[in-house]
Parts: C-alpha cells; structure tokens; sequence
C-alpha cells in the first residue's frame, strides 16, 4: 500500500518471473511421472495465472494512469 511506483512495478515483474519459471517446469512432460506432478500442480498453478494477471492488469492501469496525468512530473526523485 505504501510502496513506491517503483517498487510496486518490481514486485509485479518478480510474481510474474516465478509464474514463467513454474509453468516452464510443466512444459516438459515426457512420462508419466511428469504428467502427473502436472495435474497435482495444475489448481496451484492456475492460482497464480489468475493472481498474475490481476496484478499486471492494474499495474498496465496505474501506467496508464501515471502517463495520462503526468503525476511522475511531480514527484521528487530519490536522493
């Protein structure tokens, strides 16, 4: 709530690069074995799809938002 601009935008980027390094983990499935850790991971893994989205959505938003307004404009920079 309190989070810089830009470190609200770092931690979109992170929850994002874990969701593409989990879903790396299942583009591979060559056995058995793997396509069953698939399904066990699959709800968890479509949490975070649902949960990644949301927060890019607002962050594509609040840029949207920043860019229109000019509100960085008025902020000092960091000393």
């Amino acid at each position: 709530m309190f989070s810089s601009f830009g470190d609200l935008g770092d931690a979109v980027k992170d929850i994002m690069e874990e969701y593409q390094s989990d879903r790396k983990t299942h583009d591979n499935i060559t056995s058995l074995d793997d396509m069953q850790r698939f399904v066990e991971n699959f709800p968890e893994l479509r949490k975070k799809s649902h949960t990644v989205g949301k927060h890019v959505a607002l962050m594509t938003k609040l840029v949207q938002i920043v860019d229109e307004t000019g509100t960085l404009d008025y902020v000092e920079a960091p000393r």
